[in-house]
């Protein structure tokens, strides 16, 4: 029998009489949890919990252009994600509720689509126009063509997020 190593990740949930542990190099589906969560894994990344803002300025959908330095908001919540993975549409519903519900307490979401279109095209400018008036979006869908905004903060999936206090940290 091979040895057990330590547990990388242990989610102990009282309320439901349940517990999961994760070890390095596992996956596995959530199904039955009360409350949703968002959670990713990645020891490497090169934004590490502490870490600064990777500032940025991107078009959204709206014709407006965002820049992150101007946002005053205590809490900036930023989600890369995108119109045609089915784990971001998945979770719009609930980021919407998230960014409805926070919105009163001071965070701004902000939604950035990185995808290659041409690999792509449900990702298109277009394409998040339509999404985003669709889904009524009340944060700001920005379009990173250059795909720097999501190198910048290392953005490894969708939906992938980041959460900033007002030192934007």
């Amino acid at each position: 029998m091979p040895q057990q190593q330590s547990a990388f990740l242990r989610i102990d949930d009282e309320s439901c009489g349940s517990e999961v542990t994760l070890h390095r190099n596992e996956c596995i589906i959530l199904r039955h949890f009360l409350i949703p969560i968002m959670v990713l894994i990645q020891d490497n990344s090169s934004l590490p919990i502490g870490a600064h803002i990777p500032h940025f300025t991107l078009p959204s959908v709206d014709g407006l252009t965002v820049e992150s330095q101007k946002i005053k908001d205590p809490v900036l919540v930023v989600i890369f994600t995108c119109n045609h993975c089915p784990y971001a549409i998945a979770y719009e519903d609930r980021i919407i509720a998230l960014a409805e519900e926070f919105d009163e307490q001071g965070a701004q979401f902000v939604l950035i689509n990185s995808n290659d279109s041409t690999n792509y095209p449900a990702d298109s400018f277009e394409a998040m126009k339509h999404r985003a008036q669709e889904k009524k979006f009340p944060f700001p869908y920005c379009h990173d063509e250059s795909q720097e905004v999501a190198k910048a903060f290392n953005a490894l999936c969708t939906p992938h997020c980041f959460v900033f206090d007002r030192h934007r940290v």
